[in-house]
């Protein structure tokens, strides 16, 4: 059935084609929207647009609104705020701009523009029961009816909507209402699915029937008061209500709609007042005045046909163009595109081309025009029927089916081809009575077989433009002459004649223009292909680079029409007089120029247009006033008086509003009730807002434009074209206002433009409030100040006075601290001094006990005064935070019992039993320790105890380990406890608070007038370096304890094996003299010292195996040991000029003394000290006081070690000269050394002299250095090196034994085998064959 219908439209529309057309009724044009378009269904229910001017269409899957840009769909279902139902039925409008919607099985739905949700309207007896609400109406009192399956509703009181109770019993209730419609008596019609029509006027309860028996489902009422009736199988039924009691009707059996395919589904009047009939086989349009119809249908190979032929909906927006509803989409009948007729390709179909390129056209017998093309030879277009006949190569004589040119002479057509020459056809008949080719061999044959245009003259001349130059073709006998003085051998575009009979000859790159009457040409440069005269001597020329060039034949004056001045393109590729227009064709578009103010208005493919790409040559004006214009996809067919501008003023509307692309919230965005405007309010960081916004124009939407300003910031337009958003950023608090305008696809604007009141909050600091707020704040604090003012200056003298005490005492205390480190320092030469002779003293078997005796007296003594100095130096570490815990591995239990057993002896001098307990767990235990730091605490701590401790009494120093001990600062860790207990006068509960203070000395102390007041903060401050603490635990008349707390370190090594190792290796140190082994002479040991006692103190003990040389400070031990090189050098770290860290870097950075061992002395008892100073190259340090038998043995190591760097470099540079590895600066005085030998190796005058000059030392500082640094003289050394060289050349058997000892500098042969003999072992002839 549903193919039957089709065929019997098809018939239909062949049978009444002609006559509508030449009733100027013709098919129509459409957009159409499908699912790839963005509907998320094809079946479309119902259409509508609201007051604001969006189109609203209902689908059988939900609703959407759209802008002309998107749909934008709304969600369907149960939940809160969803469109209740899926299949939407209807959409009504009412007067108070309620917004309704009704869905099957849902029923009837309200719309809330400011959140974009939706309501259920209930029934009254069944609340959200299902029901459908199939149309909905408002009658002339304001009052909403809707229309059900179950009957007549209308809305009540509270939003309930209840159903209508008729008076008259025989009606009872109206079941499956399709359709309500008000006319203007406010009468309702009811279509139904069963019952007819009925007519209910509700002001008086009466219902009349006016059709029955069958299903209605569209009501029209005309302007003219007819109201038009569409049943879903009789077809079209009218009744004309002008006379208000009428009610016959009339059966409109003329239309198409007769019989089984009378399915009328949707009616309604355009702004024209023609009617618009769609069924489920096509778009009728029904003109009155005319009484004539037509049918538009779908047609699978033209897509702006009807979209498909089942039409559910029809609906006419406020511009006036037509919105079609259908089973495949929506179609959109926009009211400018209509004069833009298209004709397109499709293959085996004589409504169409057979090939889409067109390149020419020519109208012959009235109605019926050749179309050219680029494939499908000539198109024979009957404009009456709207068929095609096709007249090709392979149906007739046509030589080719590639056609450029047209042109009639009598009952013939000329037809110009691309390589098919020139062809001759009857006017009448289409039949080919000639071609002409190009002959090689005829020279009055045409020049070439492309014929590019065709020009009859006004004197009858035929003139074609070919591709060999300007041919003149006689029609009478068919014969050629060749115009060669008008562009010989050029390829000729267009052939132009104008109004005085000039011939403009176009060419691929320039315009000939022949003079006629003066019979010269002008040449003017230009690529072009079109032309029309404007005046006598102007013309306009469509250039293919520069749009469109006025030009003066005469004067050469040219100004142009180009992109920049609105053009489409700037390259043109026909251009027509049109009345008070031009037509340019170009390659991207077509523009119409109005004459009179050069005014442009642009068309592409979406106003209607076959598309952008036009074809040179390729427009036409017929005598009816219709322009044909062909390009890339087919032809036009325009009629340019119907060519109407869009007038419509498109309202404007504000799509959303985004802050940092992201939705506002519903809080901060509202409506004003006076004026409609749309208010939004910003917090001072949502400084960044995008605007979108839509001009509700849907005639080619793409093209309208926009302007917009943001007042407050700026009062100009901004053109944004056809972009519909706009962003602005870095908004400052404040107010503005933002303005949008906008204007249709032709330019014209709304006015009014749409209004966004925008405030930007200021941040709180910025506020009025905030600002009077801190106003008041400050104004309280000054008068605070200023109350308070006087009080703190007096506080504040007090407080002045106060410091300077404290500054005073502070003062003091440095100068007492300072006092007291320079003493120390002062004091360790002078205690080295007694020592050292004391050691010697003790040391001496011939001293008497008596005199022993005394010696261990001021030695013990001395050791007190040693320990208080190194007290007060680690006092003033500390206090400059440069004193550290160095741990080493170490046996804590045997470092306490050196430091018990050195107080032992003056115990038991005072009757005093010092004992040490070492736990069990302790013992054998590998820890780290600081054992400097430790040796000093359990020193003070049991110094203290001895002080206090009465003859008898005792004192106890133990070691134990405690796990997990928690200390007062409340970490836990394992630790090691050193206890030291006396049994003396113990403390007062106040001495216990300040015992461990600086400088702090109790009652007793002062009485007795022993101690410092440092000893034991001394103690407290070195236990918390490492992390420590110090307990105290006393009892007046019991005795005190002090307990060391320190976290316990441990470690892998096995320390009693390192120390054995360490001994072991000691004492298997070479027995050798040292001093011995360095030859004859005495080594030269260098000692810098500015003390002098002390200087002569340490020279008096070694210059019995040394040759010593003194220096009183450091410049003077420089020159020194530059003069002398000595073997050893002892340098104390203070003194004047330079210092000892200064003299060793100097001495260790010079060649010639960098292999002399250096040890330092010094008064500076540091850790950090020492680093520095072995740092710049000491070999030792050594601090003060010091014992002077360490200082001889340190020595005696250094020489020992100096004899095995000799042997080293005995054996392996001296034996291996050229493989030497350079690591120190000795090693490569060495290399230095041994090349200068070898560079001299053949000059047996090469003596020390020369060797000293090449090495850049004295001769002196070279024997120095050699014998220091190897143990041999320079002559050995000399003769060494060429002895091996001698031997490397003897095993290499080039040479004799004489040649060997001359090339390495040897005079004598005799002496040369005895020195050979004496360090090789053998003769030379033993290993040489060659003498």
């Amino acid at each position: 059935m549903r193919g039957l219908r089709y065929i019997l439209a098809f018939v239909w529309c062949i049978l009444w084609g002609g006559t509508f057309a030449s009733q100027q009724l013709a098919l129509s044009r459409f957009d159409n929207y499908t699912q790839k378009d963005g509907l998320n269904y094809n079946i479309v229910q119902c259409a509508y647009q609201d007051a604001q001017g969006y189109m609203w269409f209902g689908t059988s899957q939900g609703l959407h609104r759209f802008d002309g840009y998107t749909f934008h769909p709304y969600k369907y279902g149960s939940q809160e705020g969803h469109v209740r139902g899926e299949l939407v039925r209807c959409i009504f409008q009412d007067s108070r701009r309620r917004f309704w919607v009704g869905t099957e099985n849902g029923g009837l739905n309200i719309y809330e523009p400011k959140s974009e949700t939706f309501s259920a309207i209930p029934l009254s007896k069944n609340g959200l029961a299902k029901y459908s609400a199939n149309s909905v109406v408002e009658d002339m009192e304001g009052k909403i009816w809707v229309g059900t399956d179950e009957g007549l509703a209308f809305l009540g009181e509270g939003l309930l909507l209840e159903y209508y109770q008729f008076q008259d019993s025989e009606v009872g209730s109206i079941p499956f209402i399709k359709t309500l419609t008000v006319d203007k008596y406010g009468r309702l019609w009811i279509g139904t699915g069963e019952s007819g029509v009925k007519l209910f006027d509700p002001s008086t309860g009466d219902v009349k029937t006016i059709l029955q028996d069958l299903e209605v489902r569209s009501i029209c009422i005309s302007k003219d008061g007819v109201v038009w009736i569409g049943s879903y199988d009789r077809g079209v039924y009218t009744v004309d209500i002008n006379d208000k009691n009428n009610v016959e009707c009339k059966h409109q059996t003329n239309l198409p709609t007769s019989g089984a395919e009378a399915s009328v589904k949707a009616i309604c009047e355009d702004r024209d007042g023609r009617i618009w009939i769609g069924t489920r086989s096509g778009l009728i349009c029904y003109d009155r005045e005319s009484q004539r119809y037509v049918v538009n249908v779908n047609d699978v190979h033209n897509d702006i046909t009807l979209v498909h032929n089942s039409v559910i909906d029809l609906f006419v927006d406020n511009k006036g163009d037509l919105w079609v509803c259908t089973r495949g989409g929506i179609s959109y009948r926009n009211s400018e595109k209509q004069p833009f007729g298209l004709i397109q390709e499709s293959k085996n179909d004589n409504r169409y081309l057979n090939c889409e390129q067109v390149y020419a056209f020519l109208e012959v017998l009235g109605s019926k025009v050749w179309v050219g093309t680029e494939s499908g030879g000539i198109n024979v277009y009957d404009m009456k029927s709207g068929r095609f006949e096709y007249i090709t190569q392979s149906n007739s004589n046509l030589s080719v089916n590639s056609i450029k040119s047209f042109a009639r002479v009598g009952n013939e057509i000329l037809v110009g081809t691309y390589m098919g020459g020139l062809n001759v056809l009857d006017i009448n008949t289409g039949n080919v009575k000639r071609v002409f080719r190009h002959s090689e061999t005829d020279r009055t044959s045409i020049s070439s077989d492309n014929v590019w245009s065709i020009c009859i003259c006004r004197n009858g001349d035929v003139l074609l433009g070919t591709g060999s130059g300007v041919e003149k073709y006689n029609p009478n006998n068919g014969t050629f002459s060749h115009m060669d003085k008008l562009a010989y051998n050029k390829e000729v575009w267009k052939i132009f004649e104008d109004s005085d009979k000039d011939l403009w000859i176009f060419t691929p790159d320039e315009i000939i223009i022949y003079l006629t009457k003066e019979e010269r040409t002008i040449v003017y440069k230009e690529r072009a292909r079109s032309i029309v005269e404007k005046s006598n001597s102007v013309f306009y020329i469509g250039s293919l680079e520069r749009g469109l060039v006025e030009y003066n034949k005469y004067t050469g004056e040219i100004s142009t029409i180009s992109e920049k001045d609105g053009l489409s393109n700037n390259n043109v590729q026909s251009i027509l007089e049109w009345g008070d227009y031009y037509i340019v064709c170009t390659t991207s578009g077509m523009s119409r120029i109005k004459k009179e103010n050069k005014e442009i208005v642009n068309y592409d493919e979406n106003d209607g247009l076959q598309s952008r790409q036009f074809h040179y040559g390729a427009v036409y004006v017929c005598t009816d006033g219709r322009v044909l214009m062909g390009g890339n996809a087919g032809f036009n067919i325009v009629d340019f008086s119907d060519v109407r501008v869009n007038e419509f003023i498109p309202p404007i509307v504000l799509e959303d509003v985004k802050v940092f692309n992201q939705d506002v919230q519903a809080d901060q965005i509202s409506i004003d009730e006076n004026t409609g405007e749309t208010c939004l309010n910003l917090n001072y960081d949502q400084n960044m807002v995008t605007f979108r916004y839509s001009a509700l124009s849907y005639s080619r939407a793409d093209k309208n434009r926009f302007k917009y300003r943001l007042v407050g910031q700026s009062d100009s337009w901004i053109d944004a074209g056809h972009e519909n958003k706009c962003t602005y950023t870095n908004l400052q608090p404040g107010s503005y206002i933002f303005e949008v305008r906008g204007a249709n696809c032709d330019g014209v604007w709304n006015e009014k433009p749409l209004k966004v009141h925008l405030y930007v909050k200021p941040p709180f600091w910025n506020t009025w409030w905030f600002k009077t707020l801190m106003t008041l704040l400050v104004v309280g604090l000054v008068l605070m100040y200023l109350y308070h003012y006087r009080s703190r200056m007096i506080l504040k003298n007090k407080l002045v006075l106060e410091k300077q005490k404290a500054e005073e005492m502070e003062k003091v205390e440095q100068l007492k601290l300072d006092f007291f480190t320079n003493i120390s320092h002062e004091l360790r030469t002078p205690l080295t001094l007694i020592l050292g002779p004391l050691s010697k003293i003790l040391k001496d078997d011939g001293v008497s006990s008596e005199s022993k005796q005394m010696a261990v007296l001021a030695e013990r003594n001395a050791n007190k005064l040693l320990r208080l100095v190194n007290q007060i130096l680690d006092f003033r570490k500390i206090e400059s935070g440069s004193l550290q815990a160095i741990y080493k591995p170490g046996d804590l239990p045997a470092l306490l019992e050196t430091v018990v057993r050195a107080f032992q002896t003056e115990g038991e001098a005072k009757g005093i039993k010092i004992s040490l307990d070492v736990d069990d767990a302790a013992r054998g235990r590998r820890m780290l320790f600081d054992s400097d730091k430790i040796e000093k605490i359990v020193d003070n701590l049991v110094s203290n105890s001895m002080k206090f401790t009465p003859r008898g009494g005792s004192i106890n120093v133990k070691l134990d380990i405690l796990s997990q001990h928690t200390y007062s600062e409340g970490n836990i860790s394992d630790s090691y406890q050193i206890t030291v207990a006396d049994t003396g006068k113990g403390m007062s509960e106040e001495d216990q608070k300040h015992v461990f203070e600086r400088f702090y000395q109790s009652n007793d102390e002062k009485e007795a007038g022993i101690g410092t007041g440092i000893g034991l903060n001394l103690v407290f401050d070195l236990a918390k370096l490492m992390d420590g603490e110090v307990l105290l635990n006393s009892k007046k008349g019991e005795g005190t304890t002090f307990r060391v707390v320190l976290p316990l370190f441990e470690t892998s090594e096995n320390v009693a094996e390192e120390e054995t190792s360490e001994n072991k290796e000691a004492a298997d140190k070479d027995d050798i003299d040292p001093v011995a082994l360095s030859g004859e002479d005495k080594p030269v040991l260098l000692i810098a010292e500015d003390n002098e006692e002390l200087r002569k103190f340490v020279a008096i003990h070694f210059e019995s195996r040394f040759t010593v040389v003194e220096a009183e400070d450091g410049r003077i031990a420089l020159e020194k040991a530059e003069e002398q090189i000595p073997d050893v050098v002892i340098t104390d770290l203070m003194m004047p000029n330079i210092c000892g860290d200064e003299l060793c870097n100097k001495l260790k950075h010079d060649e010639r003394t960098s292999h002399i061992p250096i040890i330092l002395l010094t008064a500076v008892h540091s850790k950090e000290s020492e680093i520095e100073s072995l740092k710049r190259g000491a070999d030792d340090y050594i601090t003060k006081p010091f014992d002077i038998e360490v200082l001889d043995q340190k020595v005696m190591n250094m020489m020992r070690l100096k004899e095995k760097i000799r042997s080293r470099f005995k054996i392996e540079m001296i034996s291996e000269p050229t493989k030497v590895v350079t690591q120190s600066p000795d090693e490569k005085f060495m290399i230095r050394a041994m090349k200068v030998i070898e560079d001299n190796l053949s000059d047996a005058d090469f003596d020390i002299e020369k060797f000293a000059v090449e090495v850049g030392v004295s001769r002196m500082q070279l024997y120095r250095k050699m014998n220091a640094i190897t143990g041999m003289t320079v002559k050995e050394f000399i003769r060494n090196i060429r002895i091996k060289r001698a031997k490397q050349l003897l095993e290499d058997g080039a040479m004799t034994v004489s040649e060997v000892a001359y090339n390495v500098g040897f005079k004598d042969i005799a002496y040369f085998r005895k020195c050979f003999k004496q360090q090789v072992g053998i003769n030379p002839s033993e290993i040489s064959k060659g003498e």
